[in-house]
Parts: structure tokens; C-alpha cells; sequence
């Protein structure tokens, strides 16, 4: 139950963290910009992995445990409720986040959602999937007990959601 209790948590920070920045503080003349949004995931993910990592193995997100899962890392079952409670753990911040936006008078339309400038629906859905494998591939990557380096993690996920951020976001920021 503690594994599943950390991946809520870690993943709550995550969402909290990283979609509250793009929804609350990257909005008026203050906002944070790309590169802020990027490193609000990546800390928010390096926090959480030093807070929980050691509990749960911080996937914190259903894509990574999904691929742990096929690469033999983390037990089916374990892998479904890591999965249930990445998820509720999301909708809880997302929750939470609606409280703030609300009390803040900030529309909730939108909520932080990806701002894919000039490119067709088929085009960002094939970005993500791109972003996405690229990220699972280095967690793997940099997890592996043969090839990886653990203590570059932090680090390497930070640089992929500053790049993704960038391509992400729009020119008007």
C-alpha cells in the first residue's frame, strides 16, 4: 500500500506542479515562459523521485509504468494499481488546481492544455508519441541496472520536458 500511496502523492506534485505552472503561472505579464513550465516538470519529477523514489521506484507516470511493466521491472499487479493511482492522484491535483484557478478568477476552459501552433491534430498526436517513447526509452535507459546511470535521471528528465516544453508551447506566451 506505501508504493501506491507514493505514486499518488508523486504523481499529485507532478500535476500540481507541473500544470499548475502552465496554467497559473505562466498567464499576464508575469508568466514563466517555456523554459519555466520545463523545469517545473522536470523539478517537480526530481523532487518527488528524491521524496518517494526509494518507496516506489517513482514512475509517476501510466506511460512508465506501463513500459516497466513490459520490460519485467515492476509486477503486473503492481503495475495496475501503480496505474489507478497515478490517476487519481492526477485528478486530485487537477481538483485542487480548479480550487486555486477558481479562487484566482483564471478560466478552467483551458486548463494548461498543450498549445500546438500551425500543425494539424494528426501532427500533435505523432509529437507526443514521439516525446513520450523518447522519454519512457531514456527512463528505461538511464534505470537499467546494465547500462544505466541512476543519478543522471533527475537531470536527463528535466532536459526532455524543457525540450518538449519549447516545442510545445505557443508563440505568444
Amino acid at each position: 500500500m506505501r508504493k501506491y500511496c507514493a505514486e499518488f502523492i508523486g504523481t499529485f506534485v507532478l500535476v500540481f506542479l507541473g500544470t499548475g505552472t502552465v496554467a497559473i503561472a505562466n498567464t499576464g505579464e508575469t508568466a514563466i515562459g517555456y523554459l519555466g513550465i520545463g523545469l517545473a516538470f522536470g523539478l517537480a519529477v526530481t523532487i518527488m523521485a528524491c521524496a518517494v523514489g526509494g518507496v516506489s521506484g517513482g514512475n509517476f507516470n501510466p506511460a512508465v509504468s506501463l513500459a516497466m511493466m513490459l520490460n519485467k521491472r515492476l509486477e503486473v499487479k503492481d503495475g495496475i494499481f501503480y496505474i489507478i493511482s497515478q490517476f487519481l492522484g492526477a485528478i486530485a491535483a487537477s481538483g485542487v488546481l480548479s480550487i486555486f484557478m477558481n479562487a484566482l478568477g483564471l478560466p478552467k476552459d483551458g486548463f494548461g492544455q498543450t498549445d500546438f501552433p500551425n500543425i494539424t491534430a494528426g501532427q500533435a498526436f505523432l509529437f507526443e508519441a514521439i516525446i513520450t517513447f523518447l522519454f519512457v526509452f531514456v527512463i528505461l535507459m538511464v534505470t537499467s541496472k546494465k547500462y544505466g546511470n541512476a543519478g543522471l535521471a533527475p537531470l536527463v528528465g528535466s532536459a526532455i520536458a524543457s525540450f518538449a516544453a519549447k516545442f510545445m508551447g505557443s508563440e505568444e506566451a
